[in-house]
């Protein structure tokens, strides 16, 4: 296992998509960031805001999309604004998906000798690297942030507590829904539905259907009013859990999204291990 860790490694790093990902995860949100603290994007922000009733001068930065961002706006709020947007995890789901097609194209498992017991690890051994591929990935998108909106004046971490668990926790969600993709990788064999399966869930279109259904459909009404209007299946998804947690409020707070992370890395992780365990090759 710990061989099979350390083989994963090194691939990783000697493949040209960790490199091209972070430097298009760098590019990008400093772009973002960059927009942000341009005075004709804040005064476009203002009247978008004005038309849909919302007061420009005391909407907070992170609580609505371009929210007003001021000097004394921390940068945690701006990072976690940022992070929301979910094009984090779809490089997350596009890199899960791509490493696991080139570790079976590249003939990396063809020459390793496993019995069946064994086969479950081969899956095993992925996690650690999506992991540290994860969190690399969220301070490389960090940096690119500071760097950007630092270009027009210092915004200070308020709480680097609070940030360093919030980095944590995007950190294992974005692990668990790599993991998933990579469980739907070893279903479907296709990397173009992976991908495509990646930007839908990545963008949090299954909430919105789920959210129709909830709504929608009377059974799910039903079920829901019984439970004094309380369930929201939604909320239990690990895309809305990363893209609405705030660092400085409790819009969603730290713990049941840590407890999300860890049962979905725990549910997946053992689906795929005896998906890979069934079957007859590897």
């Amino acid at each position: 296992m710990i061989n099979l860790m350390k083989m994963n490694g090194i691939r990783m790093f000697h493949s040209k998509l960790f490199y091209v990902m972070m430097i298009l995860c760098f590019g990008i949100f400093l772009f973002f960031a960059s927009l942000e603290i341009d005075p004709e994007t804040q005064e476009l922000d203002r009247i978008i805001m004005e038309e849909e009733g919302i007061d420009a001068d005391e909407a907070r930065f992170g609580t609505t999309v371009g929210g007003t961002l001021t000097q004394d706006t921390p940068l945690e709020d701006v990072y976690a604004e940022m992070v929301g947007s979910g094009v984090l995890l779809i490089f997350a789901g596009v890199f899960a998906s791509v490493y696991s097609d080139e570790e079976r194209k590249s003939g990396f498992l063809k020459n390793l000798t496993v019995g069946r017991s064994g086969k479950k690890y081969i899956f095993a051994s992925k996690a650690p690297v999506l992991l540290l591929f994860c969190f690399l990935q969220l301070m490389v998108c960090l940096a690119a942030v500071w760097l950007g909106i630092n270009s027009a004046g210092e915004h200070r971490v308020i709480s680097v507590e609070n940030l360093a668990v919030y980095i944590l926790t995007e950190t294992l969600l974005h692990t668990a829904f790599g993991i998933f993709l990579m469980v739907c990788y070893e279903v479907f064999r296709k990397i173009v539905v992976n991908i495509l399966l990646a930007v839908f869930t990545a963008l949090n279109l299954s909430g919105f259907v789920l959210s129709l259904l909830e709504t929608k459909i009377s059974v799910f009404r039903t079920f829901t009013e019984a439970l004094g209007g309380r369930l929201e299946m939604t909320q239990y998804l690990l895309v809305t859990r990363a893209r609405n947690m705030q660092v400085n409020e409790n819009v969603f707070p730290f713990v049941p999204s840590l407890v999300a992370a860890l049962i979905g890395l725990a549910v997946y992780m053992t689906l795929g291990m005896v998906i890979c365990s069934r079957r007859d090759t590897v």
